[in-house]
């Protein structure tokens, strides 16, 4: 089962939106592509959400079963058997600072305790969540929990809007600046500590997001018609890129395509993985 929706309109400039899955059976690997904003996550089976980058041989990042899933460097391998009960709410990009109370940047791992950022109230919230066995309640829940930790004064810096729809829309960063009147570095920090990334990484991100919006959309169409939708100067540079954020190619990710577009189940043979399938040395 599958849920998602729209918050209450008030939580909208911070919150994107709220999910809720389950499926019990469960089990086996699945790749998370990055993605441009950070979510919180909710475990209503087990306190334990774990992550490991993909394209390592580095142990898992673990947490409580309630956390913060951010805006990684790259893919990220997830545990299936920890996600068969799982809501979530998906945060804009900048909303870190009002929701969380800290900067993007401090969030640093591929997944972050949420009892580092709010303390008992974490703890609350997943006790409160797992005990409620109806799934719009459960992100009622979440919801008025976020609501109460939202400081509506800690607003995004003004020129991070537009920055955001300029370079989405193709424009480079120093241009970006330059339209915006503040100095390359001034954007790239202000950037980093409320996006939580670089504004070229965000820009990479975004196109991310839209290539796989077109991968998914039939009949899908060449890859080089979708690299010049997507402003590439060829073929050659949209695999590279999308492969060497996703960790697979554009066509891997066409051919085990799921319900969600973010995430990959992986077949026993996953050898269109960067790194392979998980091994012994997996989380």
């Amino acid at each position: 089962m599958t849920l998602s929706r729209a918050p209450a309109p008030a939580l909208r400039p911070w919150i994107a939106s709220l999910w809720y899955v389950a499926d019990p059976r469960a089990s086996g690997w699945e790749v998370k592509l990055p993605t441009t904003g950070h979510q919180v996550l909710v475990n209503l089976e087990r306190d334990r959400l774990s992550a490991r980058p993909l394209g390592t041989r580095t142990r898992a990042l673990t947490s409580t079963g309630a956390a913060v899933a951010t805006t990684t460097e790259g893919a990220t391998l997830l545990d299936r058997g920890e996600q068969r009960r799982l809501a979530g709410a998906v945060l804009r990009p900048g909303a870190v600072p009002a929701v969380l109370g800290v900067p993007a940047d401090a969030l640093t791992p591929a997944v972050v305790a949420l009892p580092e950022l709010l303390g008992d109230r974490a703890g609350e919230l997943l006790e409160r969540c797992a005990e409620e066995s109806n799934p719009h309640r459960v992100l009622d829940l979440l919801e008025r929990s976020l609501s109460r930790e939202i400081d509506p004064a800690s607003t995004p810096t003004p020129l991070l809007g537009p920055a955001m729809r300029a370079l989405s829309a193709g424009e480079p960063v120093a241009r970006v600046a330059r339209a915006l009147g503040v100095s390359a570095s001034t954007l790239h920090r202000r950037f980093v500590r409320e996006v939580g990334v670089p504004p070229k990484r965000y820009q990479r991100l975004d196109r991310l997001h839209r290539a796989t919006a077109l991968l998914r959309r039939p009949p899908g169409g060449g890859l080089a018609e979708l690299a010049q939708l997507l402003g590439y100067h060829d073929q050659a540079h949209f695999c590279h890129d999308f492969e060497d954020l996703a960790g697979l190619s554009p066509s891997a990710y066409r051919t085990h395509l799921g319900p969600d577009p973010h995430h990959v189940r992986l077949a026993k043979d996953a050898s269109f993985l960067q790194d392979g399938p998980p091994g012994s040395d997996a989380p």
